[in-house]
């Protein structure tokens, strides 16, 4: 590459936008500068300690979004919604006199959108009516739909999709299996990206990448090659059989998307009318994608774990990720938190940030005038939220702590987990108990936190209903509320979670 090219990321801080950020800074002479939304600088820290450029732009603000594009050789938008891609192909036009525009449709995951009707998959219709907008505001820009059919991914192929339940050893088809699908990991995703974004020749407007095509039964045989472990084939039915489930669910939970939208991916996946066109593979062979045996033989342990023992390292974690790129980090005050507090009238006194993590929510606690305390099994965590809240002019006591044989003395008005508990081993969840009920006077409120059973099973934290989180918590503890909600952090979709408040008796 004889000169530098500015490449805009929009989507950095993401868990594919970070990997492509990384593939675009290990390519000689590209300047990496990297969009984000107004406040969240925090976010990008370890991008900008990484050399990036750091841009903050409201979407909605034209202005601010041109001087972004100012220069630019390329945007690559790694966010979610058709109006995040629409204003950055509307904004790169001004970039420069080639800037190119690529849109990453395969988030989460995408088979080949283009292919599909309108309705048969809500995610894929709103990208296709990007895909007619930016054709008719486009000017010179060159917009590219990078597409790269199904995840490669524990949490995806092998959780979201519902296609597979490793723990019983069964895979479940719809129709005859015969049909070829496609699959890449996040990491050859990233990389083939960098790619396109980079290079002086126009790459094709259909991005079609691909790390494995197999149909149902030569995935199954993949799996078992990477695992060594058989799978037993349950069929479901034919696929007019899949239809009428679709069907089924969206009319019984219209809102609950998670019930119903995995079998729209899997109906193009079966079907055919989601295969991806010709593949660019070729063009780069540079890059050698994983193939689904691969994957599954680097990852086999981590699928087929037992879901209390998936859980990492937390010291490792935390010191070799920062912490504004992990699923649960949250910048802000959590809004479920803060809505207990205004309900239950706390507005001061002692409160622990149990499983504090990143810090950020004892840091918000702290400027609102509460005494916060946080504490963390990793050390390595609480010496990063400590560096945190000097930096942001807060006075947090922030400790190193097992809340399973803890050393944690005193007492405390309330107590707030949005991360401990429900990644406890269930054999340990009456010594969890045990020790907040100790921290808290009679009166004194849990405000907890947890993934909830409307969460689809998978990897992960525990799941509980709000009957689990009474009986678990009887007779120390009285179940004051149970609210459906949401896990605010990283992740798209968010999480499904459940937030209650205890009140120790």
């Amino acid at each position: 590459m004889t000169t530098t090219k500015t490449i805009l990321l929009a989507g950095a801080t993401g868990n594919l936008g970070a990997l492509i950020a990384g593939a675009l800074q290990r390519i000689p002479g590209v300047t990496l500068r990297c969009l984000i939304r107004p406040g969240s600088r925090d976010k990008a820290a370890a991008l900008a300690q990484a050399g990036a450029e750091i841009v903050e732009a409201d979407l909605a603000d034209d202005a601010a979004m041109r001087r972004a594009c100012e220069g630019v050789f390329a945007v690559v938008s790694a966010l979610q919604g058709p109006g995040c891609h629409h204003r950055r192909a509307t904004a790169a036009s001004t970039g420069g006199p080639r800037c190119r525009c690529e849109a990453l449709h395969s988030l989460g995951l995408l088979v080949q959108f283009f292919g599909l009707a309108e309705g048969n998959n809500i995610n894929s219709d709103w990208r296709r009516a990007f895909a007619r907008a930016a054709e008719t505001e486009r000017g010179a820009v060159e917009v590219v739909h990078v597409l790269n059919g199904c995840f490669l991914d524990r949490k995806v192929l092998f959780g979201f999709l519902g296609m597979f339940d490793l723990a019983a050893g069964k895979a479940f088809l719809w129709g005859d299996g015969a049909t070829p699908m496609d699959f890449t990991t996040y990491a050859d995703t990233a990389l083939y990206t960098a790619e396109a974004a980079t290079q002086d020749e126009t790459p094709p407007a259909e991005f079609n990448i691909a790390g494995d095509t197999l149909d149902f039964n030569g995935l199954v045989q993949a799996y078992t090659k990477g695992s060594g472990k058989e799978l037993t084939v349950e069929r479901r039915g034919s696929l007019a059989d899949l239809d009428r489930e679709i069907d089924r669910r969206r009319a019984a939970e219209p809102q609950n998307v998670v019930a119903w939208l995995p079998l729209m991916y899997l109906r193009g996946m079966l079907n055919g009318t989601g295969a991806l066109g010709p593949l660019v593979n070729d063009r780069y062979p540079h890059i050698s994608p994983t193939s689904v045996a691969a994957y599954v033989r680097s990852e086999y342990k981590g699928m087929t774990t037992p879901q209390s023992e998936r859980f990492p390292d937390w010291e490792t974690l935390y010191r070799q990720q920062p912490g504004e790129t992990l699923p649960w980090y949250y910048a802000d005050l959590d809004p479920d938190l803060e809505a207990a507090l205004r309900d239950h009238g706390l507005t001061s006194g002692r409160l622990l940030d149990l499983g504090t993590g990143p810090g950020t929510q004892a840091i918000a606690l702290a400027a609102r005038g509460f005494e916060a305390t946080g504490t963390d099994l990793s050390a390595t965590a609480v010496a990063k939220a400590t560096v945190l809240a000097q930096a942001r002019g807060v006075r947090v006591s922030f400790v190193q702590d097992d809340v399973l044989a803890s050393r944690l003395t005193g007492s405390f008005d309330a107590v707030f987990d949005r991360g401990c508990f429900h990644v406890i081993d269930p054999a340990r969840r009456g010594a969890y108990v045990d020790a907040v009920a100790g921290w808290l006077a009679p009166g004194g409120l849990l405000l907890l936190k947890t993934f909830s059973k409307l969460q689809p099973d998978g990897p992960g934290p525990h799941r509980f209903s709000p009957d689990e989180i009474r009986t678990t918590f009887a007779p120390r503890f009285e179940l004051l509320s149970a609210t459906e909600t949401v896990y605010h952090g990283t992740l798209d979709p968010l999480p499904k979670a459940l937030f209650s408040v205890l009140r120790r008796v």
